[in-house]
């Protein structure tokens, strides 16, 4: 029986048969949607079929040990912790001090800079820095072709993200603008003094803001500008997933991750929205690259690295305050199988934990000290605060409400499509392609589940599903899916890994490779050419199939982009006011604020009868009325007769989106 067990794995065919079966069944699931058990027969099927034919250990043949035999390394409590003292004080004296806003955010920020280079200048030995530049500078020397390989890489990624980037996503989401006007209010009205640290609107940290703020100090207050933060961190993240593929796995993962992410359709689109989303999976792949190190051979620079950049994975989306849950149980599951060395590292997570701590903390005294509840959002979104199990449980439905609720939430990441308008009604969030290799991926760490760093993908996964979807109402919104990103494309990596291997394998059978040098090339290169293949083919889907569609924001976010380039088309010597409806309300979004700055109008909330006896005189004026409001024209015209009056035409509808009356009213 072993035999043929042994036989089966070394066949290329049970494979083939499987992948075929799981292509199939992705093939029904998008075809039936969003009918489950058409497209899981098959699937699982597949799956079952992969795992015969599944060899574990070939899938990361160069991954490291998951630990390292050290010695205990001890905290160093000689001359340098005063340093890291001070930091500490300085990080609670800089939380406490930008409470107050006395000063700039510039100022907050080098303070809160220079806390966190105390601490970790004190905290980590200068023979471990010094070892830690030395082998980032001979890693260099050794591998200056994987540098450069993961630079084409992500200099492709960049491309992908600023190419256009005012003008694709075509309009400006009205959450967009709520950011980008709350950041030109700390520019020009607040002057930069205000605290980085607190939150914003919608309970958002407002370091976020700030970057934005000093992109449009640059560049201008134009569309590019407001996404020009998401762009570069975005972009940033493809050489992270890079790294953190590389470190949990090997550099072949590595690399395939890195070219997924690259071309990934889902994280190009949010990189290019001007919302805070792709901050969270940046740092949250820089903390598993550090962190991993860190329990690896208790590395104590690599361990202050991943508290830094645990600390600032928190000042971003509110998806991010799952990473330290994330990472309590890497270390977990870590000291579940190696409790006796977790000890050894015990010095080095300390550093961590404490690096993090003074980081987060002037976020953290911010939220204390604001009135608001932390996480007001949940009364809109959670299922609980809106009544909506209660409601299914009096309707007898509970079942199936539970029912819905798992499966368009885990089904997301390759069937369900989105109910935001972030991203609309197109497609998983895999896309059409990814879903495969993806699934396979999770059947590698299922039969790898001993492993922490194999685990803690599928938890992560599992967890984003629950806490971004099953527990919130109408899932999957995408952008609560974001931050899981970086662990996306590592699982892909494994499936694409293994689809590499088997593709090899039939090569092989098929006697067209026979030495096995040959074999060895394919084993590592065929991952390469199909993950390249995957990104040109889900690139040419989010270009030439996706955008065309205009599927993001809805009608009337369409329609108040169209109103402020009607608005930037006025003669500045016109005081704009508007007449606005339910359905066209001008004066209770930041889109026209921020994309037509010189020509922003007030809502003009009096009787028309009344206007000739209160506007100022002489002046020259321009009434933006809703469509709803049409019958007040007729009186608007009678009021102040003399004028212009202008319609304008929705295009899609053929039907009026604003009419404009110009009027020169005397003394």
């Amino acid at each position: 029986m072993s035999a043929r067990l042994s036989a089966l794995r070394f066949s290329p065919w049970p494979g083939l048969v499987g992948l075929g079966l799981i292509i199939w069944g992705q093939w029904r699931w998008f075809k039936t949607m969003p009918e489950f058990w058409a497209g899981a027969v098959p699937v699982l099927l597949g799956l079952m079929l992969v795992v015969l034919s599944l060899r574990p250990q070939e899938i990361a043949p160069e991954q490291s040990a998951l630990i390292a035999s050290v010695e205990r390394r001890r905290l160093v409590w000689g001359w340098r912790l005063p340093f890291a003292l001070a930091g500490v004080a300085l990080s609670l004296y800089t939380g406490w001090r930008a409470v107050s806003e006395q000063g700039t955010v510039w100022d907050f920020l080098l303070m809160w800079g220079i806390a966190i280079w105390l601490t970790i200048y004190g905290l980590v030995p200068h023979e471990d820095a010094v070892a830690w530049w030395k082998s980032l500078r001979r890693n260099w020397r050794e591998e200056r072709t994987t540098w450069l390989v993961v630079g084409g890489i992500s200099f492709v990624g960049t491309l992908l993200r600023v190419a256009g980037l005012g003008t694709s996503p075509y309009i400006q989401a009205g959450d967009e603008a709520a950011f980008a006007i709350e950041a030109v209010d700390i520019k020009d009205r607040l002057h930069w003094i205000t605290s980085p640290f607190k939150y914003g609107i919608w309970h958002h940290p407002l370091v976020y803001m700030v970057m934005i703020g000093a992109a449009v100090e640059v560049f201008g207050q134009t569309v590019a500008a407001s996404r020009l933060p998401s762009a570069i961190l975005g972009s940033l993240t493809v050489p992270a997933v890079y790294f953190m593929g590389r470190r949990m796995f090997d550099r072949r993962i590595g690399l395939v991750a890195a070219i997924f992410m690259a071309a990934y359709p889902l994280h190009v689109h949010f990189s290019r929205t001007g919302i805070n989303q792709v901050g969270d999976p940046l740092f949250t792949a820089l903390t598993f690259g550090f962190l991993t190190r860190t329990l690896r051979d208790g590395d104590r620079m690599e361990a202050a690295l991943a508290g830094l950049s645990l600390g600032l994975s928190q000042y971003f989306y509110s998806a991010a305050r799952i990473v330290p849950f994330l990472i309590v149980g890497y270390v977990g599951f870590f000291a579940l199988r190696h409790w006796r060395n977790l000890w050894e590292r015990a010095g080095a997570l300390l550093i961590t934990l404490i690096v993090a701590g003074v980081v987060v903390f002037p976020n953290l005294y911010a939220v204390y000290r604001d009135v608001r509840p932390i996480s007001p959002r949940l009364h809109e979104v959670g299922i609980w605060e809106t009544g909506n199990v209660q409601a299914a449980a009096q309707e007898h439905r509970l079942t199936e409400y539970w029912t819905t609720q798992v499966n368009r939430s885990f089904m997301a990441y390759v069937q369900i499509p989105d109910e935001s308008g972030f991203y609309g009604p197109y497609n998983p969030i895999l896309g059409w392609y990814a879903g495969v290799p993806f699934l396979i991926g999770l059947i590698i760490i299922l039969c790898c589940w001993r492993d922490p760093r194999y685990v803690i993908l599928g938890i992560w996964v599992a967890a984003t599903s629950i806490l971004g979807g099953v527990l919130l109402v109408d899932p999957p919104h995408y952008p609560r899916f974001v931050s899981v990103a970086p662990g996306l494309a590592v699982i892909v990596a494994l499936g694409m890994v293994w689809i590499g291997q088997t593709g090899a394998r039939l090569l092989s059978a098929l006697r067209l490779l026979r030495e096995r040098q040959w074999i060895s090339y394919a084993q590592k290169s065929l991952p390469i050419l199909f993950v390249l293949v995957l990104g040109v083919a889900d690139q040419r889907t989010y270009i030439v199939d996706y955008l065309p569609k205009k599927l993001v924001y809805g009608e009337p976010t369409v329609q108040l982009n169209e109103v402020a380039d009607i608005l930037n088309s006025f003669d500045d010597r016109y005081t704009v006011l508007y007449l606005s409806s339910p359905s066209l309300d001008m004066s209770a979004t930041g889109l026209i604020r921020y994309q037509a700055p010189d020509h922003v109008g007030t809502e003009y909330k009096g009787e028309v009868e009344q206007l000739p006896t209160i506007l100022p005189r002489p002046g020259a004026y321009a009434f933006v009325v809703a469509p709803e409001r049409e019958e007040e024209i007729g009186l608007l015209v009678f009021q102040l007769p003399g004028g212009d009056l202008r319609e304008y035409q929705n295009q899609r509808s053929g039907k009026p989106l604003v009419y404009v009356y110009f009027v020169d009213v005397p003394e």
